[in-house]
């Protein structure tokens, strides 16, 4: 039987997450949870802020599902929706891929622009993955984005969809990118059992 695929996460990403959790839950909080997630060793060695695929996915998994272990899911879920956003906000500000993108958008109708932003951030996510794990497809009222193999809720168990890191991101992104706010809802969750990780995003934005 062959062995499962070693899963890895860019540097930057993982750095992020570590500078968000001190950030959020000071740095006591930030040491426990740490701990918790057999992760000492990063506390004086971070990840560098590089995109490099050198971060193994169980030690990024292993950070989340120590907060969730730790906080519970109702105040986890707001933490990890300001790491997402936080996630998302460094990500526009250093791809140089957002920065050719971005004067295009604004040439762009509003419902293009979503669109084109949405397909931007499902390519660099396969790209970030080094696999094609991410679909965008839409119904008259949402896009509807899938995630396989998704790493920000391995190895939990929560009673509803937890990935509120992805939700963060993507309303950062989007706000970016149109200017506007968008709601997006996690409607499927793998931690779940559901098989894949499903988000709607509405297509009209909020306060039309």
């Amino acid at each position: 039987m062959s062995e499962p695929q070693k899963r890895w996460v860019e540097n930057s990403i993982m750095r992020l997450a570590l500078f968000s959790t001190e950030l959020t839950l000071g740095k006591s909080g930030y040491h426990a949870v740490v701990h918790v997630s057999g992760l000492d060793r990063l506390l004086d060695s971070p990840p560098p802020g590089n995109t490099k695929l050198e971060t193994p996915g169980e030690d990024f998994s292993a950070l989340l599902s120590s907060v969730l272990n730790m906080y519970g899911e109702v105040t986890t879920r707001g933490i990890f929706r300001r790491w997402g956003a936080t996630f998302g906000e460094a990500a526009v500000r250093r791809r140089p891929s957002a920065l050719l993108l971005k004067p295009m958008l604004a040439l762009l109708p509003l419902q293009r622009r979503v669109r084109a932003v949405l397909d931007a951030l499902v390519n660099e996510a396969d790209v970030t993955r080094g696999e094609m794990l991410h679909t965008l497809t839409d119904n008259p009222d949402q896009y509807l984005l899938s995630f396989r193999d998704c790493l920000y809720c391995a190895g939990m168990h929560p009673a509803e969809p937890i990935c509120f890191t992805v939700v963060g991101t993507l309303e950062a992104v989007l706000k970016w990118g149109t200017g506007r706010d968008f709601a997006v809802r996690e409607v499927r969750c793998s931690a779940r059992g559901d098989g894949q990780c499903v988000f709607e995003i509405d297509k009209q934005p909020l306060h039309v």
